[in-house]
Parts: structure tokens; C-alpha cells; sequence
């Protein structure tokens, strides 16, 4: 078990290289590119360029933790890995590629704003949800590792869904969630919910609280044996819900992730 999850993890890691070079060349290169153009235009008045790291970090992670699972489990399921070794393997790999994207952006954050107070480029500005916390290296660094690893959690067992239930399962789920969502918005109890967690919750525990989430579905996955998502779509497919049934589970679920800023327990 220990040299499978070994080699799953090797396997993780040089397949992501690729991806990750040409990830970290382009967002270096934009942020060069723009901190030049913000030199150039520092005795413009009333101009302020801004630029928010964390949002590109959380994109790629979205968009990578969707794509593994169609593209890494079937081969390491043909390589002859057993499913549980699968996910222990992807779960230490998802956190170890968040601390690793939370540790490079910080210090890269840091670099070009020691850069820019050194050049006196007043222009231009990082955006960080830190700074409603602590502007700090290790507060960015603890941030975005929660967030980042929460959201490959997330986005990789909606792709499980997707690969392993097809079409209509990847698609309707997300569909209903984002109906409840908006519905939610509609009626304002989600506006509501969200000033209740303001007004009782510390900003270090919501973001800790973000990181035990992308935990409790890992171990959902690896120790339950199955998604949350498995035994609504095994009960419509034999005819066990009625619509009503199914909207009422999906709108569960969707606590039970807590999409966006709800993903609290």
C-alpha cells in the first residue's frame, strides 16, 4: 500500500509539472508585464492598476481539481491502484500542491511589493483577502492553502460525478445547486446566513473551517467508500425519488458543501 501510494504520488507530481511551469511562466510574465506599465504611467493621476493573485490561484486549482479526475484515474485504475489508494494519493497531493501554489504566490506577492515600494510605483496594488485579516506572508500562506485545497476537493468530486455518472448526472447536479443558490440569493436567507457567520464566527475559523470541508469529502471518498452525491443519482435512476425528493436532497448537499463563502460546517 505505502509503494502504490508512493508511485501514484510520482506519478501526480510529474504529470502536473508540465501544467505548473506554464502557469506560474504566464502569471509571472503578466505580472512583470503590468508592473512595468504601472512605472510608466505612475505620474498619471487618479490611475491605480490592482492585481489579485489569489483569484488566478483559485481558477487554475478549479479548473485542474475538474479535469484529474478524468485524466489521472483511469490510467492509475489500469496501472492496477485500487481506488482508496487513488484518493489517499489525490488528497495528499491536493494539499501538497496547495501549500506549494499558497507559498510560491505569497513570496512572489511580496517580491514585486518590495519592488515596487523600492521603484516608488504607488500605482499599482495587490488584492488579497488577507488584507481583512493580517496582510502578512504567513496569513496569505494559511489562506490560500485552505481555499485552494477546498476548492480541488470540491471541483475534483463534481468531475468524479461527471466521469463516473456521465452527462446527466455532471450536469444536473451543478444545474439544481445553482438554482437553490440563486434562489437562496432571491430570498435572502443566504445574505442573512452570511451576517449570521459574520457576526458570530472569527475570519481565521471560516477559513479553517473551508480547509476541514475539503477533508470531510476526502473522507467521504476514501473511508465511506462513496461520494455524497452516489446515493441520490442510485435512487433516480431506480425510480426511488420524485422530483420534489430530489431537489429537497440537492439542496442538503449543497449545505454540505457550502459553495463559495458558506462552506462552513
Amino acid at each position: 500500500m505505502g509503494r502504490q501510494i508512493k508511485g501514484l504520488l510520482y506519478f501526480f507530481i510529474t504529470d502536473s509539472i508540465k501544467a505548473l511551469t506554464i502557469f506560474w511562466g504566464i502569471l509571472t510574465g503578466t505580472i512583470i508585464i503590468s508592473t512595468i506599465i504601472a512605472f510608466a504611467i505612475v505620474d498619471v493621476a487618479d490611475t491605480k492598476m490592482i492585481f489579485a493573485i489569489p483569484a488566478v490561484l483559485y481558477i487554475f486549482c478549479a479548473i485542474y481539481g475538474f479535469k484529474v479526475a478524468a485524466n489521472l484515474i483511469p490510467f492509475s485504475i489500469r496501472m492496477g491502484a485500487t481506488r482508496k489508494n487513488i484518493f489517499i494519493s489525490l488528497g495528499i497531493f491536493f494539499l501538497g500542491l496547495a501549500i506549494f501554489k499558497a507559498i510560491l504566490g505569497s513570496t512572489i506577492q511580496t517580491a514585486f511589493t518590495y519592488l515596487n515600494r523600492a521603484f516608488g510605483i504607488d500605482t499599482y496594488a495587490f488584492l488579497h483577502p488577507a488584507q481583512l485579516l493580517s496582510d502578512t506572508w504567513l496569513t496569505r500562506v494559511a489562506i490560500d492553502t485552505s481555499m485552494m485545497f477546498c476548492i480541488l476537493s470540491v471541483l475534483f468530486l463534481l468531475g468524479f460525478i461527471y466521469y463516473r455518472y456521465g452527462l446527466f448526472a455532471g450536469g444536473t447536479i451543478p444545474a439544481i445547486m445553482f438554482i437553490v443558490l440563486l434562489l437562496g440569493i432571491s430570498k435572502g436567507w443566504i445574505l442573512d446566513y452570511l451576517v449570521h457567520l459574520s457576526n458570530t464566527l472569527t475570519l481565521g475559523y471560516f477559513f479553517w473551517s473551508i480547509c476541514h470541508r475539503g477533508f470531510d469529502i476526502y473522507d467521504k471518498l476514501v473511508y465511506d467508500q462513496k461520494c455524497y452525491s452516489s446515493e441520490i443519482i442510485t435512487h433516480i435512476k431506480k425510480k426511488h425519488l420524485t422530483l420534489t425528493q430530489f431537489i429537497a436532497a440537492q439542496y442538503q448537499m449543497l449545505f454540505q458543501l457550502r459553495l463559495g463563502a458558506a462552506l462552513l460546517c
